[in-house]
């Protein structure tokens, strides 16, 4: 697979999307607004939410930037839907969420096939939605931290469906807002879902929260994640593409490649500072808690290496 020539492809896709944007004014305090703004170098950087876009304008043109999910995405194994679906109607005693199993015994195969793909696609949907939530809830804390966690979730149930606002959500907003109260108190900037980017890898992207001390020229990347599983603890069934074809194919380690690529991003609009920690906020839904994750440093030279690689193909 031919990374650099699939990633020019889709720039170039994107481009017939990216031009019938609307630009439109945007407000950095309010939370997870449709169109937001960046700066990279001396460049403004565009993102869209509707249609999940990022460029830039040079010369009177608009280029296309990819997301650092969808660079890295390309190096996961095709999931073969189909192959995992059959196996798994094959189970007598195969259940999951949202799966109607309503005369399920008498069902013909193909029809548990469908079903079981079915309850799958809703159940991303519901992932993802719950998921959306719960990251607006921790960016009001940092953007509007005058708000109690019960009027967060009012501001919440408002703006979002109920079956996605969980109750759970009031819980991580109450165990972690001592932390970003205590950031705030010692004088940090704190920098949530910034728009941010490297123009010269022609790429850009969102981190959840930037924790910057200016005394000590310190940056702490934070990364808020909801996964039923906590990362690190996957169970592994393959392994990810070249040039990463020795590290498990699992949410955690491409996470290491997520925040890796924030602070080489951070690293150029802050020069002469230095990375501290990456951390992930493992959102357990279960207990509430609030649980950081350490990604190992040594991932942003191995990042910045690839990059490099892929940009001088």
């Amino acid at each position: 697979m031919n990374i650099p020539e699939i990633l020019g492809k889709k720039i170039k896709g994107q481009l017939k999307t990216v031009n019938k944007v609307e630009i439109i004014d945007c407000d950095n305090a309010d939370v997870a607004p449709p169109f937001k703004k960046g700066i990279s170098g001396n460049m403004t950087i565009y993102y869209e939410d509707d249609s999940h876009v990022y460029f830039v304008e040079k010369n009177g043109k608009r280029v296309p930037l990819l997301s650092t999910t969808t660079i890295w995405g390309l190096l996961s194994p095709k999931f073969d839907e189909d192959f995992h679906a059959d196996n798994c109607a094959k189970k007598p005693d195969y259940t999951c969420k949202f799966l109607n199993k309503k005369g399920w015994d008498e069902l013909p195969h193909e029809k548990k096939v469908s079903r079981i793909k079915t309850a799958w696609h809703k159940n991303n949907k519901d992932a993802t939605s719950y998921g959306t939530v719960a990251h607006a809830g921790m960016e009001y804390l940092v953007k509007h931290p005058e708000l109690t966690p019960q009027q967060i979730m009012a501001e919440l149930k408002y703006t979002y469906k109920k079956p996605h606002v969980r109750d759970v959500i009031n819980s991580f907003l109450e165990n972690h807002k001592p932390v970003i109260d205590k950031w705030i108190e010692d004088g940090f900037e704190l920098v949530a879902e910034p728009v941010i980017g490297i123009l010269s890898y022609g790429m850009a992207g969102q981190m959840d929260l930037g924790v910057i001390d200016h005394k000590t020229k310190s940056i702490y990347i934070e990364d808020y994640k909801t996964n039923k599983v906590r990362p690190g603890d996957e169970e592994v069934f393959d392994y990810m593409l070249h040039p990463f074809d020795n590290v498990p194919n699992t949410a955690f380690y491409h996470y290491c490649l997520q925040l890796s690529t924030y602070a080489l991003m951070l690293l150029r609009h802050y020069p002469g500072y230095t990375v501290k920690t990456m951390t992930l906020r493992w959102l357990n839904g279960e207990t509430g808690d609030v649980e950081p994750i350490p990604i190992p440093l040594f991932w942003i030279d191995t990042v910045h290496e690839t990059l490099e690689n892929m940009r001088q193909q």
